[in-house]
Formats: structure tokens, C-alpha cells, sequence
């Protein structure tokens, strides 16, 4: 039981953060102009985030890399590929798009659940409306990229 409790704050906990995320996404990406981006350190609600916003016929959007902490090496970043057939397949139109990568700087731990990896957060939007990606019938595979934490390394 204590097992189901402790998944439902994790669950919930991934919730918030990602509310969080899309009002961040939302408030930051109104004050940018096509192939401007800003990054949040971790000073920001403990985590780190990136939001950046490019025209589609640029594909800048199609990829990103975050270093999860400055002092890390380079290998400990999050990042993200989209296909080539990305577009395409979301129906994503001719208007920017606009990305959202936000991390935490290290696992949660929930009681006896401690995730191998940071929460990560890939958020697109195109138009203000969010661009659904869970359940899309893409071609070909989105790769992101998570650093396991030192101790599952």
C-alpha cells in the first residue's frame, strides 16, 4: 500500500512539473521572435529548462541539448532529436514552433522509489496550442537523451 502511495506522489509530483512547464513554455516563448531561445539555471525552481522559438522550415526546433549542471561533464546533459518526417506527421503547419527541454538536475527520491534518471520535459507548441506527441503514428522515433545518475551509472 505504502508502495501505491508513493507512486501516486511521484505521479503527481511529474504532474505539477509538467503544469509548471507548459505556463513556463507559454510565458517565455510570448517575448520571443523566431530563432531566439532562453535558458533557466538551476537558481530557477531547481531545475533547468530551455525555451526556444524557430521557424519550421529552419528545423532548428527538430533538436537541443541542456547541460543538467554547469559544473558537470558534458556528457551529462538531456537533449532531444526529432525525425525528419516530425513535421509531417504532426501536421505541424508553417508558423514557429516553439520547445520547451526542462530537467531536474537529479532524480527524485520517493520513499523506496528513486527514478535511474532527472524528470525530463519535452513540451511543443505551435500557434499557442500544445503539439501532442504521446500516441502520434510517427515514422520514426524521437531520440532523447537522459543521464542515468552517478549511482546506476
Amino acid at each position: 500500500a505504502s508502495h501505491n502511495r508513493t507512486a501516486g506522489a511521484l505521479a503527481a509530483v511529474v504532474t505539477r512539473f509538467e503544469a509548471g512547464m507548459v505556463a513556463t513554455l507559454r510565458e517565455t516563448a510570448a517575448g520571443l521572435i523566431a530563432g531566439q531561445a532562453g535558458e533557466m539555471g538551476q537558481a530557477w525552481n531547481v531545475s533547468v529548462a530551455s525555451v526556444a522559438r524557430h521557424t519550421l522550415a529552419g528545423r532548428a526546433w527538430a533538436s537541443a541539448a541542456l547541460p543538467i549542471d554547469a559544473n558537470a561533464p558534458r556528457d551529462h546533459q538531456v537533449g532531444y532529436v526529432l525525425p525528419t518526417s516530425f513535421a509531417s506527421d504532426a501536421n505541424l503547419t508553417d508558423a514557429d514552433v516553439t520547445v520547451l527541454l526542462a530537467a531536474f538536475p537529479s532524480p527524485p527520491a520517493f520513499g523506496d522509489i528513486t527514478p535511474l534518471a532527472p524528470i525530463v520535459t519535452l513540451l511543443l507548441e505551435q500557434k499557442g496550442a500544445h503539439v501532442p506527441v504521446q500516441g502520434l503514428p510517427l515514422a520514426a522515433r524521437i531520440r532523447v537523451t537522459i543521464p542515468l545518475s552517478p549511482a546506476h551509472r
